[in-house]
């Protein structure tokens, strides 16, 4: 007589095992720096809270980029449920096993000093990018909406018109340090904005505003009637 083994849930950590796997040399690295950094086990993820940086509560999220070659991710590197007060520290200090310049002390001052006593909701992640043959670190740090005065210290002149402008409309969410290239990205998520906006944004950046807007009417779901299909807008 024949038994049939239980059917076994679907394993969506697993499956993002096998997905790593797939994508060469590369997706290999990132799953063993993952298992170094302790998101995942032999098993699958670790034992954490659900993650606020993805829907399904994954700690880990694939970055596309156009015209990017090799892999990007963003991971969490401790438990989403725990205290991020001291995540800044721990995303340098993996930054620094990896081979990777953290940022310099002057920058980490100004991320302490932007975060602090305000409640975090993340603190830090790390962002990983990987050839096959390198692996690129940058370090994500949470910037609360009352930071918004640090970071403009932190600013070339063309863009403070541009927070004056959209007033207190805007609010600033995270700063990113890239160890490769010591770019400084800081990030802002402007509310109930419309498309009258997108000139004050294009122009610190020397792009054509009307390229934004023809962009906007080819996202799904959007008419040219809409003033934006959306209720926030990211900048950076």
């Amino acid at each position: 007589m024949f038994a049939f083994a239980p059917a076994l849930p679907s394993r969506t950590d697993l499956d993002w095992c096998w997905y790593l796997r797939r994508q060469g040399r590369e997706g290999e690295m990132l799953e063993r720096i993952l298992h170094d950094i302790g998101v995942m086990h032999p098993g699958g993820w670790a034992d954490w809270s659900a993650s606020s940086m993805t829907e399904t509560g994954a700690p880990v999220a694939v970055i596309f980029r156009e015209g990017e070659t090799g892999l990007e991710i963003a991971t969490e590197v401790g438990d989403p449920g725990s205290d991020p007060t001291n995540r800044v520290t721990d995303v340098c200090k993996i930054m620094q096993d990896l081979g990777a310049d953290a940022p310099s002390a002057a920058l980490r001052d100004v991320i302490s000093a932007a975060q602090g006593d305000t409640q975090l909701r993340y603190g830090a992640r790390l962002g990983l990018r990987h050839d096959g043959e390198t692996c690129d670190a940058i370090l994500c740090a949470e910037l609360p909406a009352a930071a918004n005065d640090l970071a403009t210290l932190m600013l070339p002149a063309p863009i403070q018109p541009v927070l004056d402008k959209l007033g207190t409309r805007v609010r600033t969410t995270s700063l990113a340090y890239d160890a490769k290239t010591k770019d400084v990205t800081i990030y802002w998520v402007a509310d109930g904005v419309d498309r009258t906006v997108l000139p004050a944004l294009a122009a610190p950046a020397d792009v054509s505003h009307d390229a934004l807007s023809r962009a906007i009417e080819g996202m799904p779901e959007a008419t040219e009637e809409m003033g934006q299909p959306a209720q926030s807008s990211g900048f950076s």
